[in-house]
Order: C-alpha cells, then structure tokens, then sequence
C-alpha cells in the first residue's frame, strides 16, 4: 500500500481532526456508521513517510512544570505504555523532541517505523482507543512495569520518593492526610495534610483549598502589608492584624524549591482573624498557619530587637563611610545605568570594558563585556567576562538563571555579572549560589560601590 492509498484509506474510516503539509495526521475517533462517529479520548498523531508511519500519542513537559505536575504526566505516560502493551500485545517505543529553544519537551508514545498494513495500523489506533478509555481509572501494574519499563518506572517512584520528603520537610515528620485524621469533617478532601498540632494544613488546587475553607467556615482579606523576618511573619489587612512563627514561611519557600514550582517568588497572603493564607498564583499550592496568640506590636518589638543585636554585631566589620546614603537608581533611565555599572567595572579594575550596541537592541542578553587579571596556581592569567544590567521592578527569575550557563558558553567567557538595580529575592539568591562563577550587584551592593567609588556616584547622581 502506498502513502497516498493509505491516507485515503484513513479518510474512510476515521475522524480526521487535519492533515498538514507536512503529512502529519491528527486521528480523533472513528466512524461508526455512515453519519456517526466514535470520539477518542484524546488525538493520536500519524507521521508519514514515504515507506513507514509513527503513530504516536504526545506528553509535552513544560520546562518549568512543577514536580507534582512531572509526576502526574509520567503516571499517564506508564499507563499509556502499559495499556498499548496489553491491548495490541507488542510493547510501544518511545522518543522525544525537545522545543528547539522553546521551554518545553514532547515525549512520544506508540509505534514507529510501521509499514503501510492498514489492517496492522486499524488494531494499533484500536490499542489507543481502548488506551484513552481506560488510563482515566487505571492503576499501575508494578510487574508489568518493571518487566517491561523498569528505567520509566523507576523514576517515576524516585520522583514519588522526592516529593514524600519535600512533604516531611514542609509538614515535620509527623503529619498526616487530612481526611484521615479528621475523616467526619474533611473524609471527601484528598491530599491536603496536617501538621501533627492542627496548625499547619498544606494542600494543592482552588477546589481543595475551597472545600476546606467551607469545611472551616472562615472568611479572609488580602493582606496589604507583609513583613517575614528572621523569626516572625508579621501582616496586616486595615485594623486587622496577625503575626506567626517564620518558621513555616521558611519551611514553605524550600518546599517550593523542591518542588520546582516556579513562581514561588510570588506568592499571595490571606489573612483572618486567627489564620494566615498563602497562596503561589499558578501552581496552585496552598497553606493555612494558626497566627500567634498576643499583639502583633510584642512580636514586632522582638524582631526588631534581634534586628538591632545583628546590626550591632556587623558593625565593627563595616567601614563607616560605607553606612550612609541611599541612591535612587529609578531617576536614571536603560542606558544610564548601564553606563554606571561600565564604570563601576573601570572602577573595580576590570580591563577592555565595552558595551554592547543600543541599551534595548536585541544582543543575545549581554550588555557588557571586560577582562580580569587573576592570579592561579600557573600565574597570571587572563579572564573573559560577561555582564547583563537589568534596571527593572521585576524580579529576577528562574529562566534569567537557567540561562547563564549557555551565555557562558556562547561568548566563551570565564565567569558572569548582574547589576540588578532592585533587591534580589531570597530564593533568587538560593539560585545564584548553585551555579558557579557569577557573581551580583544587586540594590545594596551597588550603593556600597558607588559610596566607595565617589567619582562615579558624583557623575551620575551629584552627590
């Protein structure tokens, strides 16, 4: 049978969603009688060539899914290998695409390299029809698995073991689901967990989060003011005030972590009369703290206290014209602060320091380029920088991080700089720390260089 005999074929038969230029067909269901049709689950894709097909069902991994999010793909990716396996009675093959550039990687399930049969195709797409009904309900079949998928498996219960310990970090050990430990209130709440004190419930999704919220009968506010200390978490909604131990905001930020929720940076705070809410805007995870019993003024006077003990304990090791005047970076525009930070690098004893074109060009995401002298074990040798200048309110985030390793590697440069004009956030650091040769000016960096290198703070701000 041909191509052109077989896509025919395809359109007698079954529900063609398109076929594009390329001969890529989307199969959506089959006929069942002269008018009617049998919707599939989902869409399986055929790939012709001109001898064979694939035909293929896709799992796309956004790069940055959260791990929750992977695991659940990799259940649906075991329980269509495991399903096709069974029903067409040969085990399917795998292979992946990555974005070429764009975040996110499709992992192909089904068959490859088949012939045009049309008889051998019709019990392959009958696999993956009786695939799509079946997977919604279906368990693991651990035997199956390790027998046939052990490596896919295998890291499929890996990543079940990471988030178990994420959990035990985030919920001490001793914690519990929630509708086992209070099965007459909350029995038809899946996995949302307590703490072992009743103070601690952590959950993922708006329906989850609603059903506890009716279950508990409390009403909230944005908060508008919100302080997270050292160890307390103070905010404020108007008149309304609650504080709680930092503890678990700091608990929450290294789950998150774990996890590789992405917009962990930004998260929204809820408060009533005795509870703090947190919430991340899109991943959907969610916490409820029991606030600190007495007033927020007590707890607020304790942080500034240890505040002031660990300011009183850096003094000594600060020079003391070092410790006034603050430089408000918003009265320079793009190009002018990309200038100061040029000169800083002059100032710090960079050499050939040179910017890269207009300030808001398209250059590959440097914008300053110098050579650094350095002593090694071999003797002096010179070394390559790179430098980007981000003069924005918005914070710095995972995908900025991600990508220095690869500007590294294409302007072949020994280490990386970041001049940030705002604060970073603690997790950005976190980030910044686990990879190697960076180093950052963030607000307060910046304004201790400009305090020692008087000459450039004159040029740009007169003072």
């Amino acid at each position: 049978m041909t191509k052109e005999e077989f896509i025919e074929k395809c359109k007698a038969v079954y529900m063609i969603d398109s076929i594009d230029k390329d001969n890529e067909i989307e199969i959506v269901g089959r006929k069942k009688s002269e008018d009617g049709y049998i919707t599939f689950g989902d869409v399986v894709i055929i790939d012709l060539e001109a001898d064979s097909c694939d035909i293929y069902y896709v799992f796309t991994y956004e790069e940055y899914d959260s791990l929750l999010t992977v695991r659940e793909i990799d259940r649906e990716k075991l329980l269509m290998l495991q399903a096709l396996g069974k029903s067409y009675g040969i085990l399917p093959g795998m292979d992946s695409f990555d974005g070429m550039g764009c975040p996110f990687t499709d992992v192909h399930v089904g068959y490859f390299n088949v012939e045009y049969d049309f008889e051998n195709i019709k019990q392959i797409l009958g696999a993956f029809e009786s695939a799509f009904a079946s997977c919604g309900n279906a368990e693991t079949d651990e035997e199956y698995l390790m027998r046939n998928f052990k490596s896919e498996y295998c890291a499929f219960l890996e990543c079940g073991d990471e988030i178990k310990y994420a959990y035990r970090m985030l919920m001490e050990p001793d914690y519990s689901d929630i509708s086992e430990r209070y099965p007459s209130k909350f029995g038809n709440i899946d996995n949302v967990f307590v703490d072992r004190q009743g103070a601690f419930i952590a959950g993922y999704g708006d329906d989850s989060f609603k059903k506890i919220k009716d279950s508990m009968k409390f009403q909230t506010c944005k908060a508008d003011k919100i302080y997270s200390g050292e160890k307390y978490c103070l905010a404020q909604s108007g008149e309304l005030k609650v504080s709680i131990n930092s503890d678990y905001l700091k608990r929450i930020n290294a789950f998150l972590d774990i996890m590789e929720v992405e917009e962990k940076d930004c998260q929204e705070y809820e408060i009533s009369q005795n509870i703090l809410v947190v919430k991340t805007l899109y991943s959907g995870f969610w916490a409820i703290i029991m606030a600190l019993n007495g007033e927020q003024d007590i707890f607020a006077a304790k942080e500034y206290k240890g505040i002031q003990e660990m300011y009183n304990k850096l003094l000594p090791f600060i020079s003391p014209e070092l410790l006034h005047e603050e430089y408000d970076f918003s009265k320079l525009d793009d190009r002018e602060f990309e200038k100061m930070c040029r000169d800083l690098l002059v100032d710090m004893g960079f050499q050939n320091v040179t910017q890269r074109g207009n300030t808001r060009a398209s250059d590959g995401g440097v914008d300053l380029e110098a050579d650094m002298k350095v002593e090694t074990i071999l003797g002096e040798q010179k070394q390559h920088w790179i430098f980007q200048c981000k003069h924005t309110k918005a914070q710095i985030d995972r995908k900025d991080i991600s990508e220095i390793p690869d500007l590294l590697e294409e302007f072949q440069a020994s280490g990386y700089g970041l001049f940030y004009s705002g604060m970073l956030s603690p997790q950005t650091l976190d980030r910044i720390k686990k990879k190697e040769s960076i180093i950052y000016w963030a607000k307060g960096e910046l304004e201790i260089l400009l305090r020692k290198y008087k000459n450039t703070a004159i040029r740009y701000f007169g003072i």
